[in-house]
């Protein structure tokens, strides 16, 4: 028996001792940790979630003896609050956020998740992955983005770095990497600016890799869309107008006629072709309504570890964090990492203003660059925290 397995045992025991157990979350984590309670015999009241837009009114999942279901509630409409014991089922580094927000409404009969039990549930973070920046310069241009600092520490010793990155280019990079590694076409700015980018793709599946894609929308156009439906696409998250329009996303009629397309889009196993979503504000009513439950919506900003400031706006945020730390994502391999139109691999998705460049793959081996001086210098930097990292501030990070 593994350790997060072991662990699943006392979160078994923690239910069985209150009158109603609830999970607070609604994503990956929540639902995986719902099929091993429901499995155990432990009936979960309700999912709980800080706001209840863009979410369904009730999860399904499927499980060896059928469906089960469970209703989601705002946390101030939850039935019995006072009487039940919650589980906060996500990912670590969104845990402090809820746990301020369960105290202001006075409740401390919580408990949290493991790092070892939510690997069990999130399997992809067990490998590589490379995200990949196709452009410098995102037109989107979303509020909580923080692209003035990339492009301009991007440029800031050469004007003459690639903006966009050829098909040549990813391809050289693909070839250098392990087949278990996963291609998010993602990175730090929206991927289908770049012309190529549907091509990047297909050419991603075709080798076997496993490749998600999270976008806006913006210049994937009707055919390209059409195209991409029917690829074993592993995962795919749209980022979501919003009614304060941060995202400044070009709400064209091909625009929702692509979106119409991915929403109404199944997966080989029926399941939805698009996972879930990301919002900056309000998700679009003209949106949600075009959804009509289909994925959950969720709202979550951060100021990716400092590099953004608030303006105002509450941003997830944390202090420095002293001690030996490791990431929620990567643990201290720290191979999720970002690749930049001209081969630079940086060190992760929250590094905009490119502090840790760790190598280019049109110059090195993948291997020499995940077991390099300069990934190194930054693993040990880890359990050192007199040395300053970007990790130190970012809400990914996690106490050992």
């Amino acid at each position: 028996m593994g350790r997060g397995t072991e662990y699943l045992e006392d979160i078994i025991s923690y239910a069985r001792k209150n009158e109603y157990t609830a999970i607070y979350g609604a994503g990956k984590v929540a639902t995986g940790l719902y099929k091993d309670l429901s499995e155990a015999g432990i009936n979960v009241a309700c999912f709980i979630v800080t706001s209840d837009t863009g979410q369904p009114a009730e999860i399904r999942e499927t499980t060896g003896g059928g469906y089960i279901s469970a209703p989601v509630f705002q946390i101030d409409k939850v039935p019995h609050l006072m009487e039940t014991g919650i589980v906060i089922g996500v990912s670590l580094g969104k845990t402090a956020g809820i746990k301020n927000k369960l105290e202001e409404y006075g409740v401390s009969n919580y408990v949290t998740l493991s790092q070892d039990y939510i690997d069990t549930i999130l399997e992809e973070f067990k490998e590589p992955k490379l995200e990949i920046t196709t452009v410098i310069g995102c037109a989107v241009n979303c509020r909580y983005c923080p692209q003035k600092l990339l492009s301009n520490r991007y440029w800031a010793k050469d004007r003459e770095r690639e903006r966009e990155m050829s098909f040549e280019t990813f391809r050289a990079c693909l070839d250098k990497l392990p087949r278990n590694t996963q291609i998010y076409f993602a990175g730090m700015a929206e991927p289908f600016l770049n012309k190529e980018c549907m091509h990047m793709i297909q050419d991603a599946v075709k080798k076997g890799y496993r490749v998600g894609v999270y976008t806006t929308c913006v210049g994937l156009g009707i055919e390209d869309c059409r195209n991409l439906v029917k690829m074993p696409i592993e995962s795919v998250i749209l980022h979501v107008p919003d009614e304060e329009q941060y995202a400044r996303i070009l709400l064209t009629e091909e625009y929702w006629e692509v979106v119409a397309l991915l929403l109404n889009a199944t997966k080989k196993d029926g399941s939805s072709f698009v996972d879930s979503g990301s919002c900056q504000g309000t998700p679009l009513g003209r949106f949600m309504e075009l959804n009509n439950g289909r994925i959950r919506v969720e709202s979550y900003l951060h100021d990716r570890a400092g590099n953004l400031p608030s303006e105002g706006v509450k941003l997830e945020s944390c202090d420095y964090i002293n001690g030996a730390i490791y990431c929620y994502h990567s643990g201290s391999r720290l191979d999720h990492n970002i690749l930049l139109p001209d081969g630079t691999v940086v060190l992760c998705c929250m590094d905009y203003g490119i502090e840790h460049s760790i190598g280019n793959l049109l110059e090195s081996s993948y291997e020499e660059i995940i077991h390099g001086k300069a990934l190194n210098d930054i693993r040990a930097a880890l359990k050192d925290e007199t040395r300053r990292i970007l990790c130190r501030k970012c809400t990914y990070a996690v106490r050992q």
